[in-house]
């Protein structure tokens, strides 16, 4: 099942890294790429991270991307992701959806989780509320289930 394959396909990618096992490696991230899931995401992208294979990572970037909502609910290794993969994740998020970049900028404030989304281009940049910030909320982006983004991954990086 995908659970086993995705298990073992993980174990052997950590040793094809460590041995530099080329082709093993290749095989262990196409096999994990096919088999990705909301659930195993967050700890497929912890595993292509630490095993430096790049072209797994930006595979399952963009799966996250496309499936964020749906992953921050129902994964529960999205939350225990490092602060570096999670900010791999929100420029990928950024990247994708260029729209949404022109309307809302983010601004980091104290705080590694405090950000605040500026309010749209089109609005007056002259009316602050009383503490002299814009205050808006930063929606989640609106996300799509779609197949597997295995085809992406050829080889490993």
């Amino acid at each position: 099942d995908n659970i086993s394959q995705t298990k073992y396909a993980s174990d052997l990618l950590v040793l094809a890294n460590r041995y530099d096992v080329a082709d093993l490696k290749a095989l262990c991230t196409q096999t994990l790429a096919q088999n990705l899931t909301v659930q195993n995401a967050a700890s497929v992208l912890t595993i292509a991270d630490s095993c430096h294979a790049k072209d797994l990572k930006r595979c399952v970037l963009h799966f996250i991307s496309e499936n964020i909502k749906t992953i921050r609910e129902e994964s529960e290794e999205y939350a225990q992701l490092d602060a570096n993969l999670m900010r791999e994740i929100l420029e990928t998020v950024v990247d994708m959806h260029p729209r949404k970049r022109q309307r809302h900028s983010l601004t980091l404030m104290s705080g590694r989780d405090r950000f605040l989304a500026s309010t749209p281009m089109s609005q007056s940049l002259t009316s602050p509320d009383e503490t002299g910030l814009r205050s808006a909320s930063l929606g989640a982006p609106k996300t799509s289930m779609h197949g597997s983004m295995a085809n992406a991954v050829t080889t490993a990086g």
